[in-house]
């Protein structure tokens, strides 16, 4: 997923300037076009500059009286790559399943409840019918209640699925996510230009993140064949801590 121009602005700032001490929009110009591969005018760097500043994103240090943009806090935080947690630990061969029937005047509370699951992995199958391997039930239950509909949700705890594999394969598309993980690798193992090193491990830490955030986490036995996320994981972890 391509990032918006602030983000590659604060990534900018934060790395490449870090140590420089010096800047100007054609640098700036430059860096952008050759490490996220996009031109942008100098009057919309200018525009988006402001815009950050305003936001209290950046503000501006001076060295030998010439101005030049540090990150505040909340900018670091703004790029900063936070994956979600997501060790379960050992499967205990059970499913968690979530069923729902919200009254259509809750449609809002309704599509928050899914995003909700999905944000949590639960693959879907049927309409108001989620699954899930782990222990989330409560935290669905939770959320249900704080949304004000928990009195909508079925929650239960079944000892397996009919046609489990198939149901699987159909709930989760874990060969698109796969197939994610293997252009993931295949970008950071490009030779990049060393200056520049620090923001193409940014780039890459939020590709790997992107795909982080819907990856189930099945039980391996659910896994396809030779899926890369255990890889992927490593790779993160060696970009995130080689600068």
């Amino acid at each position: 997923m391509d990032k918006p121009l602030d983000f590659k602005l604060l990534t900018y700032i934060g790395y490449n300037l870090k140590h420089k001490h010096v800047f100007s929009y054609l640098e700036a110009q430059k860096v952008l076009d050759e490490v996220f591969g996009e031109k942008y005018e100098l009057t919309t760097l200018r525009k988006e500059f402001s815009i950050l500043k305003k936001k209290e994103l950046i503000t501006f240090a001076t060295h030998y009286r010439k101005p030049y943009p540090i990150l505040t806090s909340q900018g670091k935080m703004a790029i900063k790559t936070v994956l979600p947690f997501k060790k379960y630990g050992t499967w205990d061969k059970k499913w968690r399943v979530v069923i729902f029937d919200i009254p259509e005047k809750d449609r809002a509370m309704r599509v928050k409840l899914t995003e909700k699951l999905e944000s949590l992995g639960f693959g879907q199958i049927k309409n108001s019918t989620y699954i899930s391997p782990h222990l989330l039930l409560s935290p669905i239950s939770r959320y249900a209640t704080n949304l004000g509909i928990r009195k909508y949700l079925s929650l239960m705890t079944v000892d397996n699925l009919q046609d489990e594999e198939k149901i699987v394969k159909e709930s989760w598309k874990l060969t698109n996510i796969n197939r994610r993980y293997e252009h993931f690798l295949v970008s950071a193992m490009k030779k990049q230009v060393e200056e520049y090193w620090p923001l193409y491990a940014k780039k890459l830490e939020h590709q790997f993140a992107d795909i982080y955030r819907i990856d189930p986490q099945l039980p391996e036995e659910f896994l396809p064949t030779e899926y890369l996320g255990t890889d992927a994981y490593k790779k993160f972890k060696e970009i995130s801590n080689s600068y």
